[in-house]
């Protein structure tokens, strides 16, 4: 999938092999921070103006003293509970898409909110996670609160580092689009020269009437699969196919038996 990024406007853009569009928002700026827990941070008119401002992604724990009292697992950094409030608009003519944001990665246990409304929670700390923000959102003004609690702090052999400390994006689509994030790969057999995989996608419709979707799927410009699927209206399918790939190594195939 190509990228292009703009560093301006911090969007990326890309196109997939069969014709679809999207783009991609990079949430890095106008993002403040408070190191503590504070009651009503999610609600969208709380006055943030004392904040700290900080560029995403951000870890909180590095900026503190090392004390042999901490865990040797978090570097001997303190963790804590701390607040994100990231403000933001939408470009023009975005609202009628499907808007998501994905969070790549929140240390460690995240609790999310989208204009004062509550969107959910997450509590591993590794793992990409999104919510649905269609119908949330509007042109201007609108604001993500995140309360991120890393109070267990020995819970690692390496430094993991405290805060959203992976990339934070708006993912924006058509109405039928691919659950980029529920798309799974499972390997069913594997030997020396290939693996069997079984690799599938959920496509959901979020329009307000059936459509009948032309779905391919590529792996490094292969066809994989096409298939045409008729979809209700708020109906979510879920794509599935097998097959038996080549094993690479440094990008040579083996062929040894």
């Amino acid at each position: 999938m190509p990228l292009l990024l703009n560093n301006e406007m911090q969007y990326v853009k890309y196109v997939e092999k069969n014709g679809d569009t999207g783009v991609k928002i990079l949430l890095r700026k106008n993002v403040k921070f408070i190191e503590r827990d504070v009651e009503d941070a999610w609600k969208i008119r709380l006055d943030d103006a004392e904040w700290d401002n900080v560029i995403l992604p951000h870890d909180w724990a590095v900026e503190q003293p090392f004390n042999e009292c901490n865990s040797s697992g978090t570097g001997y950094l303190p963790g804590g509970t701390g607040w994100y409030r990231i403000h933001f608009d939408l470009p023009e003519n975005m609202q009628e898409k499907n808007i998501s944001v994905v969070f790549e990665g929140v240390y460690k246990h995240a609790q999310v909110w989208c204009n004062q409304n509550y969107l959910g929670r997450w509590a591993n700390g590794y793992t990409t996670f999104g919510f649905d923000l269609t119908g949330l959102v509007r042109q201007k003004e609108n604001v993500l609160a995140i309360k991120v609690s890393h109070e267990d702090i020995s819970d690692s052999r390496w430094y993991t580092g405290t805060g959203i400390e992976r990339p934070v994006y708006l993912h924006i689509q058509e109405k039928v689009h691919a659950q980029e994030i529920e798309s799974k790969v499972i390997t069913l057999a594997a030997d020396r020269r290939s693996a069997a995989l079984e690799i599938s996608d959920a496509i959901v419709n979020n329009s307000s009437s059936r459509q009948v979707v032309l779905i391919r799927k590529y792996m490094e410009g292969e066809l994989l699969l096409e298939t045409k699927r008729e979809i209700e209206a708020g109906e979510e399918v879920l794509i599935c196919f097998q097959k038996r790939f080549p094993i690479r190594s440094f990008g040579r195939l083996i062929t040894r038996k």
